[in-house]
Parts: C-alpha cells; structure tokens; sequence
C-alpha cells in the first residue's frame, strides 16, 4: 500500500515549517518512490522548487485547514484507510492511521508571542492531531520534552528526529556566490521575539569580535531590533 503526505504546506508562503517540508519530501522521494502527495487543487507552489519528482495528487476543491480537516480525511477512509504523514504541526483529527510532526509548543509555553486567537487555535489543533496520531516526530529532546507536558503524549509514542542540512546549501560556491561579508555568522529566521534574536545580538555584541559580523536574514522587525535591552549596546 502506498505512503501519502499530507501536502498542505503546498498551499502556504514558504517559511521555516514549509521548508522544513518541501526539502524533507524532495529528498525522501529519491529513495522512497512510492510516496503521494495529496495536495488541495489550489495550490500556490513555490516557483523556486523544483517539484516535478514528487507524485503530487491534487484532491477536493477547499484550500488550508477546511481541506486538511475535512477532504483530506474523506479522501483517505474512502481508499482503504492508508497511512498518512503529516509534517507540519497539524493533521486531520478524525484520522488515525497517521503519524505527525511537531517542531515545537511556542504557542502554548509562551502565548504572548501569538495574539490570543492564534495561541488559542494551534492549542487546540496541535493537541488533537497529537491525540490522533499513531506516532508523534520532533525535533529536538527539549521538543519531546514539551510535548510529554502539554500534550501527554507518553514518550514511547514520540521519535526524535533532528533536522538536517539542505544539500543546495552544502553544495554552494565561492565561485558561484562570491563572499562580500568577510568572516562571519550567519542567522536565517523569522523576526520574531520567539526566536531569541535579542539573546544573539547581545551575545554578540559582548563578545566584541571584531574579526566577525553578525548577519542576521529576514524582514526587519521593530520589536527585535527597537528592544530596550538593546540600548545599552547602543550607548556604547
């Protein structure tokens, strides 16, 4: 029986979690050919990525979570129940037969970070796609451990799995890319309070490495960089 991929992520702007999923399902196919990937027929797929290796098959006619939580799931009892792998977050709570990766619980330890309507919704998803999922991926000890606490998922349902490099990254070149910065550390995230940019820049700034720079990629965000623990930085 084949394998099918909950291809939702098909439908969203590419950040951490979209990445995480596109790069994670172009390098399975090339050693596990007999995946599918159900995807809404709507789709915005990102023109950057090459995805005509996947076995993509568009089902229903809805988009984002009314499609994952409603079509998907009918689609599936409808063809023999098959398994299911979700790899971001959520997954069709009245399906069983399925495994679901969760990368963290940021919305539930630290709500602050979400507008309330937010925070409340992933609570409450997260939590039912952990309850009807066979088995429960993560990324990291600290992940699981979070997951134990919020979601009581016992640990012997719980793998983890660290992330890995993209092979596009390991295979740049200096020829190709000429190096314009000098030395330097590089930070590639979403700006966002949550992801401890404020840390970094003082540890940084501290250090006071003068033979390194610190670049930091992603949109500009006042509440990071404006941050008052900051300012002492500045005065110096």
């Amino acid at each position: 029986m084949n394998i099918y991929v909950n291809a939702n992520f098909l439908t969203k702007p590419v950040t951490g979690l979209e990445r995480y999923a596109l790069e994670l399902s172009l390098a399975t196919q090339n050693y596990q050919n007999d995946l599918i990937f159900l995807s809404p027929r709507k789709n915005s797929i990102d023109n950057h990525y090459d995805l005509s290796q996947l076995n993509i098959l568009p089902v229903g006619n809805s988009k984002n979570y009314f499609w994952e939580q409603i079509e998907l799931p009918v689609y599936l009892l409808k063809n023999k129940k098959p398994l299911l792998i979700n790899l971001t977050n959520t997954a069709p709570v009245i399906y069983r037969n399925q495994v679901t990766v969760i990368h963290d619980l940021a919305f539930m330890h630290n709500p602050a970070w979400y507008s309330r309507k937010a925070a409340l919704f992933f609570s409450w998803i997260v939590k039912q796609s952990a309850k009807a999922s066979k088995h429960i991926i993560t990324v990291s000890s600290f992940s699981k451990s979070e997951i134990q606490k919020y979601l009581h998922i016992p640990s012997a349902r719980i793998t983890v799995i660290p992330e890995g490099i993209s092979s596009t990254i390991l295979s740049l070149s200096k020829n190709e890319f000429p190096n314009e910065w000098g030395n330097y550390i590089l930070a590639v995230a979403t700006l966002e309070p949550r992801k401890n940019l404020v840390n970094l820049i003082k540890a940084f700034l501290k250090a006071g490495e003068d033979n390194y720079k610190l670049l930091i990629v992603g949109a500009s965000n006042s509440t990071v960089f404006n941050n008052p623990e900051l300012e002492e930085f500045r005065k110096n």
